[in-house]
């Protein structure tokens, strides 16, 4: 699968403080990335806690920040699209087809100086059990399967 990287900037700008030399001493993992909901489906029950009847999922990604250290989050999604930036975003599946899909969640900083995410990422996925159609200006067309 093609897999897409969002790179999102914080929300708040500070200038980082982290050397080329102190670099590899900060860990920059990520510890917890929590999906809202994990299915997508036009028949979901009322009081499902795990399926939800829209193509929007909350996520949420925990990185402990290191002192002087201005986080950047990555995600990397195999389709959709993310809205937003930092640790808090919505991951759009509007318009995707049924399947099984993915989400990888990583953090870098400002000013690193290897052009790629230093340490642990989280993994997590969504299940779409029906397409849900929007048109271009994000309102609901029609549920698939009623």
């Amino acid at each position: 699968m093609l897999g897409l990287f969002f790179v999102l900037a914080p929300s708040v700008s500070v200038q980082s403080r982290v050397t080329k030399e102190s670099a590899c001493d900060v860990p920059l993992n990520v510890t917890a990335l929590t999906l809202i909901h994990t299915e997508i489906s036009s028949g979901c029950a009322e009081d499902s806690k795990s399926c939800v009847p829209s193509p929007e999922i909350r996520i949420a990604a925990i990185a402990p920040e290191p002192e002087n250290v201005v986080l950047i989050y990555l995600y990397k999604i195999s389709v959709g699209k993310i809205i937003g930036s930092g640790p808090n975003v919505i991951w759009d599946l509007s318009n995707v087809e049924p399947g099984t899909y993915t989400i990888t969640a990583a953090v870098d900083y400002e000013g690193n100086p290897w052009k790629r995410p230093l340490g642990t990422t989280q993994t997590k996925e969504i299940t779409v059990t029906e397409k849900i159609e929007r048109n271009a200006d994000n309102e609901k067309v029609k549920d698939v399967g009623y």
